[in-house]
């Protein structure tokens, strides 16, 4: 067998030849069962070793995501970047978005996407409580 921590199910000790016959065996013998730990000490579990991997990746700060001009880290590398061209690009030599509404400028798209919400009548959140009926933005 593998004797590797990783292969080895958390429920009944079983070890497996590699991830792929262990995400089998979960998903036939214990299918309720969240056994896969995150590896950060977060206290989350996953039904699955991918969602796993995916939160480690996406949830927890990697040092490779750390913005050289500034030491600010990030947990996505997407993020990063946008961060670097937002605050350290210089204004001149950024594409600018403008509110239609409004005409203030934004140098990210995603900005003016959400800057747009408070231009909107639209108010999808509405209070569940009894006899409330109020709405939101």
């Amino acid at each position: 067998m593998s004797n590797s921590k990783e292969t080895v199910c958390a429920a009944c000790k079983l070890d497996c030849s590699s991830i792929i016959s262990l995400q089998k065996h979960v998903d036939q013998f214990h299918p309720a069962a969240k056994l896969f730990e995150c590896k950060e000490d977060c206290e989350m579990a996953f039904k699955n070793y991918y969602a796993r991997e995916r939160h480690t990746k996406h949830q927890h700060v990697s040092a490779s995501n750390v913005c050289e001009m500034c030491g600010i880290s990030f947990k996505r590398r997407s993020t990063l970047k946008k961060h670097i061209y937002c605050i350290h690009t210089e204004e001149k030599d950024k594409t600018s978005f403008h509110c239609k509404h409004c005409n203030k400028t934004f140098y990210c798209k995603s900005t003016l996407t959400q800057h747009s919400l408070c231009h909107s009548q639209d108010k999808k959140y509405v209070c569940e409580e009894e006899k409330c009926g109020k709405a939101f933005r």
